[in-house]
């Protein structure tokens, strides 16, 4: 087998492997909301314990977002991957590391959006994930050989920029915590609008 065909399948099962730990982090996000149980439900009361769920169900949808734009991204970087380094296998297990870890903060924060300690929590398992994420696009843009030479490099650069999205708003969640806590919620909430409004930048940019 030549290093082509080596290098390939290489590649292939880091993405196959990747993209599973994703599939199976984003299935435990769902598993966290638990039907309640009633003896006797009424209209009312299942109302009110889906009221009480609301907290848990946006926790699953913020989550499920962050995790699904990082996935997204690492599939485009990985488009124009053609070689791959020993040094990849261990930034990927600490970027799996971080995925698999977030349904557990997710539900911590859920269950308790006025504790100091759930939000930091929290937010600093998003600041990991994100650094960890851009701790690789940072290597497939520096390392020699791993590109197609015809990548368009200000792109992925500027992919690589927006993963720091969510690291810097949890960072300044992290920080505004210590002073009043719904701010500190505000800086997680707009981190989506955040990432939304770097990729219109970015899509404007590389007109």
């Amino acid at each position: 087998m030549n290093h082509d065909a080596t290098s390939h399948r290489q590649l292939e099962r880091l993405m196959l492997f990747c993209d599973a730990v994703f599939a199976i982090a984003i299935t435990l996000l769902v598993l966290e909301i638990k039907v309640p149980e009633m003896h006797h439900p009424t209209e009312q009361s299942l109302l009110q314990a889906l009221a009480d769920l609301l907290p848990k169900l946006v926790g699953f949808v913020f989550s499920f977002l962050v995790v699904g734009s990082y996935w997204t991204r690492h599939h485009q970087l990985f488009a124009f991957l053609r070689g791959w380094d020993e040094r990849l296998l261990g930034s990927h297990l600490r970027l799996l590391l971080c995925v698999s870890f977030l349904p557990f903060p997710t539900a911590f924060f859920s269950e308790y959006p006025a504790s100091h300690t759930a939000l930091v929590l929290y937010a600093a398992s998003l600041c990991l994930l994100g650094l960890a994420a851009y701790h690789i696009s940072h290597q497939l843009l520096t390392l020699p050989g791993l590109l197609d030479p015809t990548a368009p490099l200000p792109r992925l650069r500027w992919l690589a920029r927006r993963m720091l999205v969510a690291p810097v708003m949890s960072g300044l969640a992290i920080a505004l915590s210590w002073v009043s806590l719904p701010a500190a919620r505000l800086a997680l909430t707009l981190i989506p609008v955040a990432v939304l409004v770097t990729a219109w930048l970015g899509r404007r940019a590389t007109l």
